[in-house]
């Protein structure tokens, strides 16, 4: 009789990462630490030590040699190094792919995060109506900030949408009502950023099932819009609407950051140093303030890092899609189907809300993300076992 692993308990501790993400990143950090420091123990009783690294690896080397090197090159060099801390998080990916095996383990951290989030959900839709004045001011949030909260709840239910369409001959009417509450709580947030990101992530899935479905998605907004409540239509018209504050400000903001790109175009200002020079660079009628970032990936990546670490950061995620489309071709059964669309779809909503948002500056959403690309590499990984 084969021995059990006596370290399988650090999927559980993945699990328990993801349920507590969405409520502390100090208590999923902790998980993440147990599990590193029992993997670590794992690889000092491997004979030989196995470590697989994905193919991801190479760009994560790049996006962070060249980052240091612009740290280097910054007139802060201390500061900018400091935030080579945020490096690390890609460890998660790392930790995720040699600790889990099989598409059932990922599943039922899915599962657990459905149920997380639901659970969240339904504590911020309680203090939302009954427990705060309500509107925008009082917007949803059961995180430390509106933003990091829609994002997950979009990522998380872009995954969940993804089950329904894919890993339908499994019951999941349980599913049901988690997903009604967390598609509520996206609505409250009023987070426009990640209302495009899951319109994206919810037309990539189309496409995958049936192209069809695309026909009745503007049906399903124009639904959706109708029945809004006030600011949550009126938020909705105000995406295209130039003369909104939060619009016109992020047209500033992206204006100064092309601006840095232009004058330090191969290595940027320097990681965490665009707010420090924003100041030289604001445009006239922006507001004259302390930012914390200038509201796009794109942007933000190029100008602190130059268009060389943007370039390392595309080749990242380049890689990533050129993989799921080799994963996609390659599943076996509904499960691979759900997980690798899922994936997929959730890295899509968080790209394309990064148009609009800093999102990859933000730790729990890179934590997220990363573990979410972790398991395309675990379904490609256990397909080659059974080979």
């Amino acid at each position: 009789m084969e021995d059990r692993d006596p370290f399988r308990f650090i999927a559980v501790l993945l699990g328990l990462f993801a349920f507590f993400l969405i409520y502390s990143i100090a208590i999923a950090q902790i998980m993440l630490g147990m599990a590193l420091l029992a993997w670590c123990i794992k690889l000092l009783r491997e004979r030989p030590v196995r470590i697989d690294w994905s193919p991801l690896i190479y760009p994560i080397l790049l996006f962070i040699f060249i980052s240091f090197i612009s740290a280097l090159a910054s007139n802060d060099i201390l500061l900018s190094l400091y935030s080579f801390k945020e490096m690390l998080l890609f460890g998660v990916l790392i930790l995720a792919l040699n600790n889990l095996e099989r598409c059932g383990q990922i599943d039922r951290i899915f599962i657990a995060m459905f149920c997380s989030m639901a659970l969240g959900s339904a504590y911020g839709l309680f203090h939302y109506f009954f427990l705060s004045s309500g509107g925008l001011v009082s917007r949803l949030d059961i995180f430390h900030h509106y933003l990091t909260t829609a994002e997950l709840i979009m990522m998380v239910l872009l995954v969940l949408t993804a089950r329904f369409l894919f890993y339908s001959d499994r019951p999941t009417y349980f599913l049901v009502p988690a997903y009604l509450l967390i598609m509520t709580a996206l609505a409250f947030t009023y987070a426009r950023s990640a209302w495009i990101g899951f319109i994206a992530g919810m037309i990539f899935l189309c496409c995958l099932r049936k192209p069809v479905l695309l026909a009745f998605l503007p049906l399903l907004f124009v639904l959706i819009y109708f029945v809004s409540p006030g600011e949550v239509g009126q938020r909705i018209r105000s995406i295209l609407d130039r003369k909104d504050p939060t619009v016109s400000e992020r047209i500033y903001f992206h204006q100064s950051g092309v601006a840095m790109i232009k004058d330090h175009p191969l290595l940027g200002v320097g990681p965490d140093l665009a707010n420090e020079h924003y100041a030289d660079y604001r445009v006239a009628d922006a507001p004259d303030r302390f930012i914390p970032h200038l509201h796009s990936n794109i942007i933000q990546i190029g100008a602190e890092r130059g268009l060389l670490g943007l370039a390392a950061w595309l080749y990242f995620f380049g890689q990533f899609f050129r993989d799921g489309r080799v994963a996609w071709r390659r599943k076996k059964g509904a499960k691979e189907k759900y997980l690798i669309s899922g994936a997929l779809a959730a890295v899509i909503g968080m790209l394309t809300a990064g148009f609009f948002e800093y999102n990859f500056g933000d730790s729990e959403i890179q934590m997220w993300t990363f573990f979410m690309m972790s398991t395309l590499y675990v379904i490609l990984k256990e397909n080659e076992r059974e080979k």
